[in-house]
């Protein structure tokens, strides 16, 4: 599927309030048929388009904010008879760590949902030319 490439200045074809001068007129139309020749119109579509979160980003935040939480939860209680800190920081950020991928992917889906209502839907018009099918052969 190509594009049609279109010069600086060049609104194909719509009419220009702001630059009169820069208006089409009928002896241009000839130049303006032969930038489509070879363009192929295969139909339209109906898309919805709209930001969506980076999901493995929030799984990282969710990781840090794990450790951080192991941390502070392994030095804030007193240290239990039989374990020193490495062991319980270890089971704790285990927990923490699950805990917290858990919790950021939840955030990240809760964005997404509210996202999705300023969704737009568009119509996409698909192009292409004679050239693009010889390639995708």
């Amino acid at each position: 599927m190509g594009v049609t490439a279109a010069t600086v200045g060049d609104n194909r074809g719509v009419s220009d309030t702001d630059h009169p001068e820069a208006e089409s007129t009928p002896s241009e139309a000839p130049d303006r048929a032969e930038q489509v020749i070879g363009e192929q119109d295969f139909g339209s579509d109906t898309v919805t388009i709209h930001r969506s979160p980076r999901y493995f980003r929030f799984m990282i935040a969710g990781v840090i904010a794990g450790v951080i939480a192991a941390l502070v939860l392994t030095f804030a209680f007193p240290q239990p008879a039989g374990f020193n800190p490495a062991q319980i920081f270890g089971f704790l950020g285990l927990l923490c760590v699950v805990a917290g991928i858990v919790l950021g992917s939840a955030v990240a889906l809760i964005i997404d949902r509210v996202s999705r209502r300023r969704a737009k839907t568009i119509q996409m018009e698909r192009v292409g030319s004679s050239a693009d099918e010889s390639l995708d052969n």
